[in-house]
């Protein structure tokens, strides 16, 4: 209940109160991406933090200073690669007594005191109280329950299937439904360790930042917000970011891709910053040789590849229907998107990025039925 006491103290003596706090069991109580895009916003000016209590709290690294160095290790502890701040700080502490000159700069003229000092003391010093502000944590979340927000409406994360050999490289697509002016989001992906190894994740539609520190677990957390402080929205089927892995598992077995809590929380923040629950359709990988169910996962085939940047898409399924069509280059940025007709669901398209040069592309392809996503490689 933050309450303390010192008793048998010598009188009239010299002493100097320094409260901290590094223990929480749960490191990321309070702090989230939501965090992120408030502090972003502060930083450009955009929505100003407006107590110098949630400003300290925004400044993570102790430096007298809010900058995009503090969302930077802010990150690093929401995706779990870090459990502090450094000078392995989580808290930070004023006197409750203290007065802030300039609210907007709580660090003008001088950096508020973190104690409380006695000189020749004499006499009990009732009411001696402390502020503590979770390192952060800039929207007052931190709960000793832990509690969570109520969440207003969801969002959804949906990822490919995919049927494939072992020793296959396969990409999982990762697809936005109901993405209506959002702010930021967070999760935690989950597959199981036995089945699929992970070689690396690239960003399409969002720029979404990665732990990969225990992806030989099974488990990869993500983090992103809209950089200009504002919000973002794309239509159902879009693609987010793509996963590629080596099947290591056995003929017949197979293993689903889901949205968890397990590093990250899964949540996501509409354009009120209110909290949007992060719904997902599993995406399976079935290991098979049988040519009938893959035919069935691979509606698109590139033709050639490798290539020289000219090759032909063709699109084959069971009816009428618009194909989609996205290829993005090794920098994770758009170079196409267009939409496709087909006829008795049969279509080509002749494509040429030679003038994009020479690299590892993907290709992103959607339809009716499903996503998938294909790697090229143009020499």
């Amino acid at each position: 209940n933050g309450t303390y006491s010192f008793l048998n103290l010598q009188p009239n003596g010299n002493y100097t109160v320094t409260p901290s706090k590094n223990n929480d069991v749960n490191k990321t109580n309070g702090v989230s991406t939501l965090d992120i895009v408030l502090i972003r916003r502060h930083i450009l000016v955009a929505d100003t933090l407006n107590t110098p209590y949630k400003i300290l709290a925004a400044d993570a690294n102790n430096s007298g200073t809010v900058s995009s160095l503090d969302l930077i290790f802010i990150r690093s502890l929401i995706l779990g690669t870090d459990t502090t701040f450094p000078g392995n700080r989580l808290w930070s502490f004023v006197p409750s007594s203290t007065t802030f000159p300039d609210p907007v700069n709580p660090w003008n003229p001088s950096a508020p005191p973190n104690s409380l000092s006695y000189i020749n003391m004499g006499g009990a010093q009732t009411g001696q109280n402390f502020i503590g502000m979770k390192l952060g944590d800039v929207n007052n979340s931190w709960s000793p329950l832990i509690a969570k927000a109520k969440s207003v409406g969801e969002l959804h994360l949906n990822f490919s299937d995919v049927t494939a050999k072992p020793g296959e490289l396969i990409s999982i697509l990762v697809s936005v439904a109901k993405f209506n002016q959002i702010a930021g989001l967070q999760g935690t992906i989950n597959w199981d360790k036995s089945i699929l190894q992970f070689v690396e994740v690239e960003n399409a539609k969002l720029d979404c930042h990665i732990g990969k520190h225990k992806v030989n677990e099974g488990m990869l957390s993500f983090s992103w917000n809209e950089e200009s402080g504002k919000t973002l929205s794309l239509e159902d089927g879009s693609p987010a970011m793509i996963l590629t892995f080596e099947v290591i598992g056995k003929m017949g077995e197979s293993t689903e891709l889901t949205i968890s809590d397990a590093i990250t929380e899964a949540e996501g923040y509409n354009s009120n910053l209110d909290l949007l629950d992060i719904h997902s359709s599993a995406g399976k990988v079935k290991i098979s040789d049988n040519p009938m169910e893959q035919a069935a996962e691979n509606f698109f085939l590139v033709f050639p590849n490798p290539n020289s940047g000219k090759f032909t898409i063709t699109f084959s399924g069971s009816e009428n229907q618009e194909y989609s069509l996205w290829i993005y280059n090794q920098l994770g940025q758009e170079i196409l998107n267009e939409n496709i007709s087909s006829l008795n669901g049969k279509a080509s398209r002749e494509v040429d990025i030679s003038r994009f040069g020479k690299g590892i592309y993907t290709i992103v392809a959607g339809s009716a039925s499903g996503q998938m996503a294909r790697k090229i490689r143009v020499d």
